[in-house]
């Protein structure tokens, strides 16, 4: 499911996808800006402790 991700701080890359994560925002986690499904799922699961 980790393709082609790209770790930088709390920024996640996929493809020219990025997802950033708001800890201090626990209903809101992350700020998405992207259209993959995938990519929203795997934000979901690291949110949550899953580092796959």
């Amino acid at each position: 499911m980790n393709r082609r991700w790209k770790v930088t701080g709390r920024r996640y890359q996929y493809g020219w996808s990025w997802i950033v994560y708001r800890p201090h925002d626990p209903l809101r986690t992350m700020q998405v800006f992207t259209d993959h499904k995938e990519a929203l799922t795997y934000a979901a699961r690291h949110a949550q402790g899953d580092p796959k």
